[in-house]
């Protein structure tokens, strides 16, 4: 009778037989007995050893005593050739494989296991064990290789063996474990539910049919139970997972104690029981699967089998604990045990990357809490070999990608670096493609790929992928149960990104829906919760973001509060915690603001300086923290006059300024606060230094690759800098400097759009391969292209806009490398900027708190500022304001005569203290002789000076003296948006004169919008194109009502040297942008108009309010006038407010005769206005909104 040692011998494998050296330790134990037993020994004994021996014979036969390897000789006698042979010699290869390790000896075995079964008849009793040696030489060499073409062959073998064992066969149990276990890989490695299906099948099976004392039923438990849980992490069905784990508990119970199958079933209970603690939170199952992790990893054998997995789920255990709890301990025990479980692992082995991705994890989670960034970089070097070793086809690689973009996020954070950014974003969106709905980790993806696209956009600020990550965050939430511990994550996540919508919409539902969700967050994160403290602050930012919008104090008190909270609830020592005092500081200082208390400001300064001190000198997020001390300190020497307040205010927005890794918007916010400080102390120097730090910063701060309204809302937060800058040079006495700082900051969209006109003629006759490759990479950034509007193509083109801009650059930094072409491209200089102004002067007028002043610039002559001491911002605001409210509101008899009032008091106002000045110092005091030339003067205007008619300036009652005290009757005037755009619009024409552009082989496009949908009627509209055909016979292109869509308007437009607009205009002063001319379909937009590409002579918009830009960013000068500039009309006639269609009938009609007459572009728009101020003297809202915008 065998012993039970014997026995436990037995049932500490699952299929003994094919482990030769514990058969030969049984068959020793056996054989000896029967040795013992002597002469009265039991026949069963030597019987019992022959049949333990067979199973050594075919690999080790002179391991085998004597007498029993005569017995097998004489029972087995092994053709020379046949399938006997075959299987033979392949068990032994088998043997020899499962002992070295090697790979071509599995080879061939497989090749002579397949030969041999192909020869034997189905009935043959061999085929079963040819099928049982076949599974495991694949599935062995499977592991080995990741190859999934020997995984799919070792399921239909593992299929075949349980066909040919069928009920009632003393293995069949055997065989159906075998089936679950290699079908529970296939699953992971492919994710297909079939596969769970048939594992759960045949481990049911296989568990109900085992005798009740199989040696094997703890490992039939254990494979039910793996399978099981496989279906839970597909399904989620928590009812699975409740099974999975009592089957794991009775399968360490039925195991052998400190055996393989007792310390693999340990291991796999731990895996088990952390999974419920993922879906419950519970943290007694966590301690449970560390303890259980950790007992397999003290019994198994430094290199024994099933160390590696142990040590894989007591890491991956003790990580889940830290990011409860938050112990040190457990996080550098998890590292520890990743660690060990790559030790000794071939670089190529199909098992390495699993636990590669475990490391990296876990020296992610390190890093976030010691800031160490070699724990970063070495995170991320496991990522990328882990992503390396896996092969394609691998359903684990999904999960690999996913903790590998993270890692790639952090350090982009970190960093500053946006190579990483793109590459984590890319690894995100493929690896979403690739999960399919209801799918378990789906959520997880989402999520990784959300929290990239949200660190990308705050890098950038491209609206696309803030729009993309609120959608992302929003769809993983919805697919996670609330009562799940990663729904809580989510949802803070999902309200973050909410709030940065918020703040560049201003929308409240975003508002709204951030602090439901930031809400949540809290409340299902409980105490001790490592993420708890981060929920905490998001709630303290969403309610500083509502406090701005409304000013209630119970949200700033309680956004104090929660951000206090989150202080305390952050580890000393983890990085994220500078961020939440940093919070704290500005939280303070706005209620500071609020309340006057002055510990709330002493408060704040402590809580930012903590937070500096403690964040490393290059990490991106210091510049902003650095950003909000510095306000801090200048508002208390404001409030104190302490000097040192002010000194370390300014060393602060110095210190700011100078981190090259911070987001470039930050940096540009701290330069600016920086100069604002130092000028506020009349330290004009430092102050000027400040903004040509600022100023360098708009072009990044507006990057090429964004789109236009993402450029708009970045410049938004930055206007009136040039201004500001312009007139601190001017204190410092340098002129020069304000010129230069002036026109670098203003027009930066514009100045980008003229770079991709620029002419190649020199670089070309230098390098023609580098200038084409130039021209290349300008066509693909050019937005001349058809308009997107689903969210897929925004989001392609996004993409496109990115790759484009960076080849761009690429292309650009190789140019400015060229010998001769260092200034490729590169803001110009002031000898640059004067030759532009060309032979009439160029007054630039800045209106700043720090100085208003206006410019005078000649071509050959140095600037010559004059001071305006009466102009300052607020006053020109409100004259600004009720201009754009009065024309526009005055529909009554009183609302027109208040609106005439205003007006006219808003031009005496232009005159006395802007216009008047300049003239005096140009020395035009009157309207010039009959013999001479009318004066020309150019205007270029600052922030939302340039929504009032400068050309109209003037005390309208003196007209009719030879001196009068008007604009109108001194020079004829013109507008540029900036003093490059005044270089091109005076480019030399291809050909011909302005009036024979229309006369003599050129078209003149006319658009007459008489009927437009949902707008009031313009009669005068026909009448424009009538006259417009009758004054140029045959020329005319004439689209009417219905005929003037945009497409054929846009595709008509290259044709004609003249365009003539007579229609309904759309101004919006949130979005200028999308300002438009109405026509039958769609408006044609400032971004439509972008598209064209044109060398032309005249614009004439014969529409309300074309010339107006933006509120937000005036100093871009984004309306219609400028875009049909930008796109190649020298000349164009616009609007300032709404006018009657009668009266830009009248205009049109004055100025086409002005032309007809020989009058240049701008003197025919002055002779216009003048005739109609004298038809409607007391009207300035009818005489003076046109304006002509050209050279």
């Amino acid at each position: 009778m065998v012993g039970v040692e014997v026995t436990a011998l037995l049932k500490s494998v699952p299929d003994p037989r094919i482990d030769v050296p514990l058969m030969h330790a049984v068959g020793q134990v056996m054989w000896h007995r029967h040795l013992l037993a002597g002469a009265g020994a039991d026949e069963s004994t030597f019987a019992g050893a022959v049949a333990v021996f067979s199973h050594v014979y075919p690999t080790r036969p002179h391991l085998v005593p004597d007498p029993i390897r005569k017995v097998l000789d004489d029972s087995r006698s092994i053709p020379p050739d046949g399938p006997a042979a075959w299987a033979f010699q392949a068990a032994s290869l088998l043997q020899e494989s499962l002992r070295d390790g090697g790979v071509e000896s599995l080879d061939t075995a497989i090749q002579l296991l397949r030969r041999a079964l192909h020869r034997t008849a189905q009935a043959d009793p061999n085929r079963l064990d040819y099928l049982t040696n076949l599974r495991t030489a694949l599935s062995t060499h499977h592991f080995r290789t990741g190859n999934l073409a020997d995984l799919d062959a070792a399921v239909d073998a593992a299929h075949q063996a349980v066909a040919a064992a069928p009920p009632g066969h003393a293995d069949r149990s055997s065989h159906l474990s075998h089936l679950a276990a290699i079908a529970v890989r296939r699953y992971e490695m492919t994710g297909s539910t079939i596969d769970i299906a048939v594992a759960v099948d045949a481990a049911g099976q296989a568990v109900a049919t085992a005798p009740a004392n199989d040696p094997n039923r703890h490992w039939h438990l254990s494979e039910l139970g793996l399978a099981v849980l496989a279906r839970h992490r597909r399904t989620g069905v928590a009812d699975d997972l409740e099974l999975a784990i009592s089957t794991l508990r009775n399968a360490v119970a039925a195991a052998p104690v400190g055996g393989p199958s007792w310390t693999g079933g340990l291991s796999n209970l731990s895996m088990a029981l952390r999974n419920r603690h993922e879906r419950t939170g519970n943290l007694v199952d966590l301690d449970d699967a560390i303890v259980a992790a950790a007992q397999a990893v003290k019994a198994i054998d430094p290199a024994g089998p099933g160390r590696r997995t142990a040590l894989t789920n007591l890491g991956v255990a003790l990580r889940a604990r830290f990011e409860v709890i938050g112990d040190p301990d457990d996080l550098d025990g998890a590292i520890d045990a990743a660690e060990q479980a790559l030790e000794d692992i071939a670089d190529g082995h199909p098992s390495r990357g699993g636990y590669l991705a475990n490391l990296g994890a876990a020296l992610r989670e390190r890093y976030e809490r010691s800031g160490n960034t070699d724990d970063l970089d070495a995170a991320v070097a496991a990522g990328r070999s882990c992503v390396a070793t896996t092969v394609a086809g691998d359903a684990r690689r999904l999960g690999f990608l996913t903790n590998f973009g993270a890692s790639l996020r952090v350090r982009a954070e970190r960093t500053g670096n946006l190579l990483d950014l793109e590459e984590a974003v890319a690894i995100g969106r493929a690896s979403v493609t690739e999960t399919p709905d209801g799918h378990p980790d789906r959520p997880r993806q989402l999520s990784n790929l959300a929290g990239s696209l949200n660190a990308r956009f705050n890098r950038t600020g491209d609206g696309t992928d803030l729009d993309e990550a609120v959608d992302a965050f929003r769809e993983a939430v919805y697919a996670t149960p609330p009562d799940q511990p990663a729904a809580a994550g989510y949802r803070s996540n999902l309200a973050g990104s909410l709030r940065s919508r918020f703040g560049r919409t201003g929308r409240l539902t975003d508002l709204d829906e951030a602090i439901d969700a930031a809400r949540a967050a809290v409340n299902a994160t409980p105490d001790g919760h490592e993420n708890r403290a981060r929920c905490l602050a998001l709630v303290g930012d969403v309610l500083l973001a509502r406090f701005h919008r409304t000013e209630q104090l119970p949200d700033i008190d309680e956004a104090a509060a929660v951000v206090r909270s989150a202080i305390a609830a952050a580890p000393a020592g983890r990085t994220a915690r500078a961020s939440y005092q940093s919070d704290l500081c500005n939280v303070l200082l706005r209620r500071f603001r609020f309340t006057w208390e002055a510990d709330d400001l002493d408060a704040a300064i402590v809580s930012g300086s903590a937070a500096v001190n403690v964040t490393a000198p290059d990490n991106p997020a210091r510049s902003n923290y650095l950003h909000i001390l510095a306000t801090a300190l200048r508002t208390r020497f404001e409030r104190g006059g302490d000097q040192e307040d002010l000194e370390a205010a300014i060393d602060a927005g110095r210190r700011a300024v100078e981190s090259d890794v911070a987001s470039p918007r930050v940096r540009a916010f701290a330069a600016r606060h920086w100069a604002s400080t130092a000028a506020s102390v009349g330290r004009w120097p430092e102050a000027m230094a400040a903004y040509e730090a600022a100023v360098d910063l708009l072009t990044y701060v507006a990057g090429r690759g964004l789109h236009q309204t993402d450029q708009e809302h970045q410049l938004s937060w930055l206007t009136g800098i040039a201004s500001d800058a312009a007139a601190v040079c001017l204190r410092a006495g340098r002129p020069d400097r304000a010129v230069e700082l002036w026109e670098h900051s203003r027009g930066i969209i514009l100045g980008q759009a003229l770079d991709l006109q620029t002419d190649l003629t020199a670089l070309a006759e230098h390098s023609p391969a580098l200038a084409e490759r130039f021209a290349t990479a300008r066509d693909a950034l050019d937005p001349s292209r058809a308009p997107v509007t689903s969210t897929a193509s925004r989001r392609a083109d996004a993409d496109r806009r990115r790759q484009a801009a960076d080849v761009f650059e690429k292309v650009l930094a190789e140019i400015r490398r060229t010998a001769g072409f260092a200034r490729f491209l590169r803001p110009p200089s002031l000898t640059d900027l004067l030759s532009a102004v060309g032979d009439h002067p160029l007054i630039v007028v800045m209106v700043s708190e720090l100085g208003s002043y206006a410019l005078i610039l000649k071509n050959g002559s140095p600037p010559e500022p004059v001071e305006l001491p009466n102009v300052n911002p607020d006053e020109v605001l409100r004259r600004a304001s009720a201009l754009i409210d009065g024309p526009r509101g005055a529909t009554r008899s009183l609302d027109r005569a208040a609106a005439e009032e205003q007006l006219s008091d808003t031009l005496s106002w232009l005159w006395t203290e802007i216009v008047y000045p300049v003239l005096d110092r140009l020395g035009i005091a009157a309207p010039p002789p009959p013999d001479r030339p009318w004066p020309r003067l150019r205007w270029c205007a600052s922030g939302l000076l340039s929504f009032l008619p400068l050309h109209a300036a003037g005390l309208h009652g003196t007209r009719s003296v030879p001196s009068s005290a008007t604009l109108l009757d001194r020079a004829i005037s013109s507008y540029v948006p900036t003093i490059r755009a005044l270089g091109h619009a005076a480019r030399p024409q291809q050909s011909g004169s302005q009036r024979a552009a229309a006369r003599k082989g050129g078209r003149l496009v006319v658009v007459a919008m008489q009927h437009t949908p949902h707008r009031a009627e313009l009669p005068s509209a026909a009448r424009e194109a009538a006259a417009l055909a009758k004054r140029f016979p045959g020329q005319v292109k004439l689209f009417a009502d219905t005929d003037a869509t945009r497409e054929a308007v846009l595709a008509a437009l290259p044709s004609a040297r003249w365009a003539h607009f007579a229609c309904h205009g759309s101004f919006d002063l949130g979005d200028p942008s999308s300002s438009g001319l109405l026509l039958n379909d769609h408006a044609l937009t400032v971004l439509d108009l972008t598209r064209l590409r044109l060398d032309a002579d005249l614009a004439f918009l014969s529409a309300c309010s074309t010339a107006l830009p933006g509120g937000r960013t005036p100093d871009e000068a984004i309306h219609l006038v400028t875009a049909l500039q930008l796109v190649g009309y020298r000349n164009v006639v616009g609007t300032l407010w709404p006018i009657n269609d009668q009266i830009s009938a009248s205009v049109a009609d004055h100025v086409y005769a002005a032309l007809e007459a020989g009058a240049e572009m701008a003197a025919a728009v002055h002779q216009a206005t003048r005739a109609l101020r004298e038809a409607h003297r007391n009207r300035p809202t009818a005489w003076a909104a046109h304006i002509h915008a050209g050279a």
